[in-house]
């Protein structure tokens, strides 16, 4: 529906304003919010994922160091 030119949330309220409402609009407007995929969050939700993966490779990586320092001390 967006791709055709339509904003759902004002086609929602206008096809709710309406004297008679199609139910089986609202139906197909529903069905579409329902199978909507926010590219946007989805984006976002990545990035974040992207972020917290470096932070636990660089965390790992800090605690491999002190793993073989500890090796190395319990060693001598």
């Amino acid at each position: 529906l967006e791709q055709a030119g339509f904003d759902i949330v004002t086609l929602k309220k206008i096809v709710m304003k309406l004297p008679s409402t199609n139910e089986q609009v609202t139906k197909e407007i529903e069905s579409y919010e329902k199978q909507l995929i926010d590219i946007d969050t989805l984006n976002e939700k990545a990035n974040e994922a992207v972020k917290e993966k470096d932070d636990l490779r660089h965390k790992l990586d800090l605690l491999e160091k002190r793993v073989k320092i500890l090796q190395e001390e319990k060693g001598m």
